[in-house]
């Protein structure tokens, strides 16, 4: 039980910190100026965003997923797939929520954060899992 929730808490920690990261440098590449307090504006200022500033947000979306999960299945010891699903279903959440408070992001994007964290989550797991042969040596 320890090894799960150290597993999900250290993906957790991990993607976040990827995700941050990767943000900090998108933005620095497209800089935005400083963020008006009027809800409006703020999502008039996200959809004025270029597009390959927003592809390039999803992209970080899954390499931060990944990582995450990649740290979660390997902590756990590679048996099962839940660790991972609980870390990224909470990032995912965290990305929801980020959305939420700035608004303005296209469609594709929630589109994109509903299903990119799943989808590199479970090909993580699947790379990573322990196979029948690995098990019996």
């Amino acid at each position: 039980m320890f090894r799960k929730v150290l597993a999900v808490a250290l993906g957790i920690i991990t993607g976040g910190l990827v995700v941050a990261a990767g943000e900090t440098v998108i933005h620095s590449m497209f800089p935005i100026g400083e963020l008006p307090t009027d809800r409006m504006a703020l999502a008039e200022l996200v959809a004025a965003m270029p597009l390959i500033s927003k592809v390039l947000i999803v992209l970080n979306w899954a390499l931060a997923g990944f990582l995450a999960a990649s740290l979660a299945t390997i902590v756990q010891g590679r048996t099962n797939y839940r660790p991972m699903l609980v870390t990224v279903g909470v990032l995912q959440l965290l990305t929801y929520m980020n959305m939420i408070m700035l608004p303005g992001h296209p469609g594709w994007m929630w589109l994109c954060a509903t299903f990119v964290y799943l989808i590199v989550g479970f090909t993580s797991y699947w790379l990573l899992k322990k196979r029948d042969n690995e098990e019996t040596r």
